[in-house]
């Protein structure tokens, strides 16, 4: 039971944490490194409490750990590279450790979709406001916090709902 409470404590300090990533993504193209290791640290908690309300076997907490392993690793190498921004890239893992191997793809789709439709709003509003204005309207780069943010909170309510109807991750 208690692990019960303090799984949907964690499910809501994540999403709370997820909402001010993408804030703090609008408002200065940062995300801090404090926040994206508070909620690397629980999304960790959320995989060990899920297991421990017995949502799924030992063996899946391993492919949770190394599912975030693996996109931690993918995403390190596109920051290296000049691909991601380094808030996205440690954003991204602490998301797809929630999310897992079982719904890893239906995050990256929510993000890439969000993404998406995001990059579209940014392209036109450069077209409708003056060059001159683009950066201080912040327009030069693509809060992609956002997207990633969506993506989370998409899987964490599908976590909430499976949760309240008792059903386990697979």
């Amino acid at each position: 039971m208690i692990a019960q409470f303090l799984y949907y404590i964690a499910l809501f300090a994540f999403g709370l944490g997820l909402c001010i990533a993408a804030y703090s993504d609008i408002k200065r193209r940062r995300i801090s490194n404090k926040l994206t290791l508070t909620l690397a640290l629980v999304a960790i908690g959320i995989v060990v409490l899920s297991y421990l309300m017995g949502r799924f076997p030992l063996s899946h907490v391993w492919a949770y750990f190394v599912t975030g392993g693996v996109v931690f690793i993918l995403c390190f190498l596109m920051f290296y590279f000049g691909i991601m921004g380094g808030g996205d890239a440690k954003l991204i893992p602490s998301v797809a450790l929630v999310a897992g191997p079982f719904y890893l793809a239906e995050f990256i789709v929510f993000m890439a979709l969000t993404g998406g439709i995001l990059a579209v709003m940014m392209l036109t509003a450069r077209r409708i406001i003056p060059e001159e204005n683009h950066v201080k309207y912040m327009l030069d780069k693509l809060p992609y916090g956002v997207a990633i943010a969506a993506g989370g909170c998409f899987i964490l309510q599908k976590m909430l709902v499976l949760s309240i109807k008792g059903v386990g991750y697979v």
